[in-house]
């Protein structure tokens, strides 16, 4: 984005499209316009799941799981105990 003498923008593309359009100009209005349509509203989820997935779906709870699975005793012995911290790093320093 370069802004040109007149205020106008200049927004280049980073590939040129099949009809040759490599760049815009836009007004500074114009310009606070398309990238204002393009930004989310805030304290809005972007990303949305259809289905028995949808927050309010009604068989949800039949097919999501919250938590986590209570640990076998036969995966609780094979796994190895995990290594306590180093003295000079501390807790949770890698």
């Amino acid at each position: 984005m370069i802004v040109v003498i007149g205020g106008r923008v200049l927004v280049a593309l980073t590939t040129v499209w099949r009809d040759g359009t490599s760049h815009f100009f836009f007004e500074p209005i114009e310009f606070l316009e398309k990238l204002a349509a393009i930004v989310p509203r805030p304290a809005v989820h972007v990303l949305l799941y259809p289905g028995i997935l949808a927050l309010r779906a009604r068989w949800r709870p039949q097919g999501v799981r919250y938590g986590r699975p209570a640990p076998d005793s036969a995966r609780a012995s094979s796994r190895p105990a995990p290594a306590p911290p180093h003295p000079a790093r501390g807790p949770g320093l890698p």
